[in-house]
């Protein structure tokens, strides 16, 4: 499909007969693309008719994202009116430029607040992901799990089609990766898919992608290893889980380790790695409620529980809280600005503490403080996109970390070689003979954030003798 693509002038997509409200949208989108600081406060209709833009079906499907991503040029046609794709996407830039440095701070008494949140729900999000894909891909740089997973929620008859659909991007060391074969399930699409994710990328990025929503059964004629991709997610677990996956190479938790897996049967791989301590207690799940946040501060605080200090010297319970809370990742203004490009820093006491006082503050008292301040916005960001889908826990040995909704106290907390980050495992009741000794198989619950490892120090760590390289079979 590249090749084809590349090698038209033009593009037509066909976006269907004239909407109300589509009208005034077009024309929206023209004038933010001519006037790079056209205010938004206070906001007036033709900015809420963009909306109108996602409730076109082809803004919805699998297929289409080749379509956006792949032409030099590309027009948009809706009833008789036109539309330029590189107006749209200079719009989109003119859009966020302006939100991120003028209007997300005016209106003094939570205007501003609105129009951030506002920002992030709109329309011209999906455009902009659009344009940064598009970048990308003339870059040939594009990330072919993050493409997959940014799209996950798009509509497909066929869910074979959630890979089949983005292989014609051509993504950078992922091309040629599979060829379009119908006749293999689903199921088996999914498990070869990751395992040739796998082989090709010489890391474990995929395991991060791994995603079940709370209370809903895995299915059971896929591995837990394999990435699921027919589950899809709410539109705050999509902006923020994808958001978080970006941030992979803030860590290196398994420095200086090189991918060690086998593949031992269908649905069955052999991983190498080291054991680096046990799940003791688990908070209450995220949802919505801030309170629960008092509860996993408390947890810390239990007389029979002491935190494990490995990020620094200096560094007491509740500095640890606060940077597992964030994952030790906070966002700045430029993540708006730089074209889709997330700029995020690692968290300084020195420099952030001042923004989370004044966060800790808003929450509790929202009413009295309607608008708590950009730095208080970003460490608001970068805590619910931590945060969002998962739960905090402590480990016997103390440490705390977050990790997926479904980890219970027994879990085990493993650094495998050539990941990023730390996974948390759960044994089955079934073993494997391998090389004449028996293993337990374990189930991938997902990745974690678990303060104090994310850099390698627990490889490191001469206090823990179970820092020994082992053999995880996966099932």
């Amino acid at each position: 499909m590249r090749r084809i693509y590349k090698n038209v002038s033009n593009v037509v997509a066909w976006l269907g007969a004239e909407m109300k409200g589509f009208n005034l949208a077009l024309e929206t989108f023209r004038g933010i693309a001519q006037h790079s600081h056209l205010h938004l406060v206070p906001m007036k209709e033709p900015f809420l008719e963009q909306r109108y833009l996602d409730k076109d079906h082809w803004w919805q499907r699998v297929w289409t994202v080749q379509e956006a991503v792949l032409p030099i040029n590309l027009t948009f046609v809706v009833g008789k009116r036109t539309l330029a794709s590189d107006i749209l996407f200079t719009a989109e830039e003119n859009w966020s430029r302006h939100t991120a440095t003028c209007c997300l701070d005016m209106g003094g008494k939570g205007e501003g607040l609105a129009l951030w949140v506002l920002r992030r729900a709109h329309a011209m999000r999906g455009v902009g992901a659009l344009k940064s894909v598009r970048r990308f891909s003339l870059e040939e740089r594009l990330d072919l799990l993050s493409v997959s997973s940014g799209y996950r929620n798009r509509k497909c008859p066929d869910p074979r089609d959630r890979i089949y659909g983005f292989l014609g991007l051509d993504c950078g060391s992922y091309k040629n990766l599979l060829f379009p074969n119908y006749d293999i399930a689903t199921e088996k699409l999914f498990e070869l898919f990751t395992l040739e994710v796998i082989e090709r990328a010489q890391n474990l990025d995929v395991f991060t992608y791994l995603y079940n929503p709370p209370g809903r059964r895995r299915a059971d004629k896929i591995p837990s290893w394999a990435v699921d991709w027919r589950v899809d997610m709410d539109n705050k677990t999509d902006v923020f889980f994808n958001r978080r996956v970006k941030c992979l190479n803030a860590y290196t938790t398994a420095k200086n380790t090189s991918v060690n897996f086998s593949f031992i049967s269908p649905g069955v791989v052999a991983m190498t790695g080291v054991l680096v301590d046990e799940v003791h207690a688990v908070g209450g799940y995220l949802t919505g409620k801030w309170d629960v946040y008092d509860e996993w501060q408390k947890m810390t605080k239990r007389d029979e529980w002491t935190v494990k200090k490995l990020s620094s010297a200096y560094e007491n319970t509740a500095s640890a809280f606060w940077h597992t809370l964030m994952s030790d990742i906070v966002f700045g203004a430029a993540a708006s600005i730089e074209a889709g490009m997330l700029k995020f820093l690692r968290v300084q006491d020195k420099e952030h503490k001042l923004w989370l006082d004044r966060w800790w503050d808003w929450l509790r008292n929202k009413d009295l403080t309607p608008d708590p301040g950009r730095g208080a916005i970003y460490v608001n960001d970068a805590v619910r996109e931590a945060t969002c889908g998962r739960v905090f826990f402590t480990s016997t040995q103390g440490y705390m970390g977050t990790g997926a909704a479904a980890v219970l106290p027994g879990d085990i907390i493993v650094v495998l070689y050539g990941g990023k980050v730390p996974y948390i495992l759960r044994r089955t009741d079934r073993a494997m003979e391998l090389n004449k000794s028996f293993y337990p198989c374990y189930q991938i619950l997902g990745d974690a954030y678990v303060h104090g490892v994310m850099d390698g120090k627990a490889l490191n760590d001469p206090e823990n003798r179970q820092l020994q390289a082992q053999r995880f079979i996966l099932v």
